[in-house]
């Protein structure tokens, strides 16, 4: 160790005392780390002088020829000559930049994954074999190598952190930062290397890029925006997810060859570093996943696309979802695949997963027939035009009719096929079967197409087919367990809120709107003037069939003044920013209406995409002549105009799209409110009733992610704005669905006023809640006065949510500014602050968490607005309770100024917190040790000052027995075995003086053969697997227990006991 500087030096009697403080710089923190790990997992650390040495000083090559060469020798055939092989390198090295970055990386791309045809003669012919750069069958045949601190020069200078290259070509790079700088500094120095004034051309060969403090872990690949670099994590059952933690943990801490760390601490100027074993983080995780060679090689072939001029790779719900449907599909069984249903919510990237799965298809398979399914002619073209732009090896191939879709069947046609659902039911030619089980049915809104003459004849046509359904969309109740049956099972599911918590999607904003209509007598006295000649019940008939919301919705009046309204909106609150709308009018003609008041007021640039008049896929509609002669006009003058309604729908939608000066506002009735997928779309102004998948599937239109145009704003929110009384609807339609929270709708039924009022009750409510602490100046007493009651501080802590949800709530309201006077807004922000402090210090010293992080961003927005008179305090992380020592480190801390008393106190809560989280997997257990926590809290209160050091090691020890689920009351026979003693106290407290000790181990051993017998994937809601446990604990209780044992045991007994130890199964996997 270096000699501690003068003013770091403790004059003390004992020598052993000397320390000094860890380095928490980049290097040490994060860097150096990193390397050590990737050398643990097969890479060979190449030192800067050896870099340097191989790219003979020239730091515009980025390829290191000499071990490229080699490679590429060892893993291509003698046909492959020498001077191929450096060829090869020269041309990869040395890509054409006329068509731009992307398709250049794009061309290396498709090189490294396919090779190079390369020309030799070969026995005096001129033949022409294929060059490969890298073995992605064998990986062990490559050969991988990582680097710091790699020296680039282009048009500037740069050194990225870390470069990881295999077979000598650099494939991954990583930005490094310490601990106390954000990961999103490391994503805005990756993205600034990759401008074209920097270092481009380099970027155009790593396929992963990461950004990395230790404690956050993000990747991206070229180009990708800040906003859309994910983390990774890990899905599975518990046992496969520690296995996982467990590998990056012994790769991260595996001693290394000292000549290697040395080597590593030079170039790093840490010629001290000593190896040391560092807890489990997020980088070593996200580096075992992403970057052991293994898994780099799969990642890079099978899950990088380049969709549309946007290169892109796998999320990892995607990556899990499709390895659970290649698992699933893998076996033939009596000729055929087993199928299934993959449940990713809307936004998730449902499309590109699709298309990944057809690319792993190709290499499970070799040649699979793809046939992609969906209900919806935009949604058919949409998935074409997605498969076609991300080029996966195999033409796409769109059916035009029914007699094309069988001709293309019959022709086993090895391009991927995508059609409507409807064309099998339209064939009328005989039957045509093919038994092909290599056929992959991809079926899109699985949850619309899972009944049917369509469906019917497809599984009639492709028996032996393997169907794969996926939806975005929650499925309705009444049609969930239809929907998985009938695919086969569910694969995969990735929920509203994973998506929301990973960042996938945004969440929404809701706000009812409302235009005041009223009737006058001369309707009425029209209506009974036109109706005398009907009876009563006549009357009442046509009164429900014509005067109905939807006409009312359509009156020109109606639809005016929602014109204006949103006029003023959209240009008040987006216009300007790169963020745009959608408006969803009740009818063609309200929508045409709706455009020409827009085109009147001026200054907004939209576009009605409506379906032709004679369109089969909408029922007949705007049924007065008048109002057809209106819908004909304008369809035929986009048709003059454009040459097609087709060229019309295109150009405005890429207008939409990728123009921020072009089209604002799509003006819709029906069509682009399913599958229509564009970012830049934030709000959705919503003149129409929807229901059920329609409403849902409309309202998802504005929830993706965006990050905004260079010098735009960036997206947070999406909005609803509501002119047609939907959130009755909305809350009918989410009660008919799974997994969603009725409480997220609730505010979208008050309007601005009340909300105001609603925040200053619940801001009078905490201030009334300290009105009688004695010293409003001493943090302390605030805390003393919250731990003196429980439900008082419990109380406490829901107030503090509720004014942060109040205020966020009001701020999502445009006219909120407007109501509420800047000084009232000011005051209720810096109270907002402390009493969120309050909360952070009382939760701490109690051992109580809370999440902030979906607060986090909208918090920092507040306090950064409001709050000027004094500088802004970013909100610190919560500290996590479930680590134990981490959580011991921090109430020991001498800093935090915690008393013994108060740090038994913060301990004993914490224990008590861990037994409530664990209570239902062994409720006998920790009853046990919750009477002792609380005779513990209560003995706490009222110890002498010298009991308590006592007191704090009795803590200690009660906390280490519950955490390691410690009970010397189980026999030594089964103690090893910790997942049997749940059982065994079970056992024992219903069996005690009836059955011997011996017996009751046979009971609880025979518990646990039976329940690891049946344990399945899903085994927890199989019925199946719950009946089969019930029959074999019932015979096995009556036969052996209750007649060889000769235990008396009764019918209720037996019941209530089997039911115990099923509960205690499902709580403990």
């Amino acid at each position: 160790m270096e000699e501690l500087p003068p003013h770091r030096r403790k004059k003390m009697n004992n020598p052993a005392e000397f320390y000094q403080l860890p380095d928490l710089d980049e290097a040490n923190s994060s860097q150096i780390p990193a390397l050590i790990q990737l050398v643990n997992m097969g890479y060979t650390y190449l030192s800067r002088q050896q870099v340097r040495d191989l790219r003979q000083n020239d730091n515009r090559h980025y390829i290191l020829t000499d071990i490229a060469f080699q490679a590429l020798r060892k893993i291509n055939s003698a046909e492959v000559s020498d001077q191929s092989i450096y060829e090869a390198l020269a041309d990869l090295e040395k890509p054409r930049l006329d068509n731009g970055v992307v398709k250049a990386s794009e061309y290396v791309y498709s090189t490294l994954m396919a090779g190079q045809s390369v020309q030799e003669f070969i026995n005096g012919k001129k033949q022409s074999p294929q060059m490969h750069f890298i073995d992605f069958d064998n990986v062990d045949n490559n050969q991988f190598h990582v680097t710091a601190e790699f020296e680039i020069s282009e048009n500037t200078n740069r050194r990225p952190d870390i470069v990881l290259f295999v077979n000598g070509i650099p494939l991954v790079v990583i930005e490094n930062k310490k601990p106390s700088v954000s990961v999103k500094d490391a994503i805005v120095q990756m993205l600034r290397n990759q401008q074209g004034t920097q270092i481009p051309k380099f970027f155009l060969y790593p396929q992963i890029l990461v950004a990395t403090n230790r404690e956050d872990f993000k990747y991206g690949t070229m180009l990708t925006p800040a906003a859309f670099y994910s983390e990774w994590k890990v899905r599975g059952e518990d046992e496969f997810v520690e296995k996982i933690h467990q590998q990056a943990f012994s790769y991260q801490n595996a001693p290394v060859a000292a000549n290697v760390l040395q080597s590593i601490g030079q170039d790093m100027l840490r010629s001290a570093y000593h190896q040391h074993d560092i807890p489990f983080n997020a980088q070593s995780l996200g580096i075992f996943c992403l970057l052991h060679p293994v898994h780099l090689l799969d990642l890079i072939r099978n899950f990088v696309v380049y969709d549309n001029n946007v290169k892109k790779i796998a999320r990892y719900q995607q990556y899990y979802a499709i390895k659970r449907t290649l698992e699933r599909v893998k076996p033939l069984e009596n000729g055929k695949r087993h199928g299934g249903l993959i449940w990713h919510t809307q936004g998730s990237g449902k499309s590109l997963t699709m298309v990944m799965l057809a690319k792993n298809l190709i290499e499970l398979v070799g040649n699979p027939r793809v046939i992609v399914v969906t209900d919806r002619t935009q949604l058919d073209d949409q998935i074409r035009d997605t498969f076609a732009a991300c080029n996966i090896k195999k033409e796409v191939v769109q059916a035009k009719s029914a007699e094309h879709l069988r001709e293309l069947i019959e022709q086993k046609s090895a391009s991927v096929v995508t059609t409507l659902v409807h064309k099998f039911a339209e064939m009328k030619k005989p039957l045509y079967v093919d038994p092909d089980p290599n056929i992959f049915v991809l079926v899109d809104e699985a949850h619309r197409t899972q009944g049917g003459i369509g469906r019917e004849k497809m599984l009639q046509m492709l028996p032996n087919a393997c169907v794969l359904g996926f939806t975005g969309t929650p499925l309705l109740k009444k049609d969930k367990a239809t929907s998985i049956e009938q695919f086969g099972g569910l694969i995969d599911a990735y929920t509203i809120s994973e998506a929301q918590e990973d960042g996938a999607i945004l969440p929404l904003i809701y706000q009812g709107r409302f235009v005041q209509q009223d009737a006058n007598c001369a309707m009425d006295k029209f209506f009974d003037h036109i109706a005398e000649d009907l009876s009563k019940e006549q009357k009442a008939e046509l009164s429900k069939k014509f005067l109905n919301s939807k006409l009312i919705e359509e009156t020109t009046q109606r639809v005016d003044m929602i014109a204006l309204d949103i006029h003023e909106h959209f240009r008040e609150n987006f216009q300007g920013t790169g963020l745009k709308a959608q408006a969803v009018l009740p009818s063609k003609y309200a929508a045409i209406c709706f455009k020409k008041a827009l085109d009147l007021l001026g200054g907004i640039n939209s576009a009605v995409i409506i379906s032709d008049s004679n369109s089969s896929e909408e029922e007949a509609d705007d049924q007065l002549p008048e109002h057809k002669k209106e819908i004909n006009h304008f369809l035929a003058e986009q048709k003059r105009q454009q040459g097609s309604l087709d060229n019309y729908e295109r150009q405005q939608i890429r207008s939409f799209k990728d123009d921020p000066d072009g089209c604002e506002i799509l003006i819709v009735v029906d069509k682009l409110l399913t599958g229509f997928d564009a970012p830049v779309n934030t709000a959705l102004y919503l003149a129409k009733q929807l229901k059920d998948h329609n409403l849902l599937q409309a309202i998802a239109r504005v929830n993706r992610v965006y990050e905004g145009k260079p010098g735009k704003q960036m997206k947070v929110n999406g909005f609803i704005f509501d002119y047609s009384k939907n959130a009755k609807n909305l809350k009918n339609a989410l009660e008919l669905f799974s997994n969603f929270d009725a409480k997220d709708i609730e505010k979208a039924l008050l309007n601005t006023s009340e909300k105001i009022a609603d925040l200053d009750k619940i801001h009078q409510t905490l201030l009334d809640t300290f009105r009688t602490v004695p010293n409003k100046e001493s943090y302390e007493d605030y805390i003393v006065f919250l731990k003196e009651d429980e439900e008082r501080r419990k109380k406490f802590y829901a107030d503090v949510s509720k004014m942060i949800q109040e205020l966020n709530v009001c701020r999502s309201l445009p006219d909120f500014y407007e109501k509420i006077p800047q000084a009232k807004l000011d005051l209720l922000s810096k109270d907002l602050k402390r009493f969120i402090e309050i909360k952070k210090i009382a939760q701490t010293v109690m051992a109580e968490r809370v999440d902030f992080s979906k607060y986090e961003d909208q918090i920092r927005k507040i306090l950064d607005k409001y709050v000027t008179a004094e500088g802004v305090e970013v909100l610190s992380k919560p500290i996590n309770l479930s680590d134990v020592l981490e959580f011991n480190r921090f109430v020991e801390d001498a800093q935090n100024g915690l008393s013994d008393r108060s740090k038994a106190e913060a301990i004993a809560a914490q224990t008590q917190k861990r037994i409530h989280e664990r209570w239902d997997q062994d409720p006998i257990f920790y009853k046990k040790f919750s009477d002792q926590v609380k005779v513990l809290i209560e003995t706490l209160k009222t110890a002498k000052k010298e009991d308590l050091n006592a007191l704090l090691d009795q803590t200690k020890q009660l906390q280490a027995e519950v955490e390691n689920y410690e009970d010397n009351d189980i026999p030594t026979d089964i103690r090893a075995t910790k997942a049997l003693h749940p059982y065994y106290r079970l056992v024992r407290q219903d069996l005690k003086g009836k059955a011997s000790p011996e017996q009751m181990i046979q009971i609880v051993q025979y518990i646990g053969e039976v329940l690891q017998k049946e344990r399945i994937v899903d085994w927890k809601t199989s019925v199946e697997v719950k009946r089969a446990v019930r029959d074999l604990l019932e015979d096995f209780l009556f036969d052996v227990v209750k007649k060889e044992m000769g235990i008396a045991l009764s019918v209720e007994f037996i019941e209530n006991f089997i039911n115990n130890v099923w509960n205690l199964a499902t709580k403990n996997d």
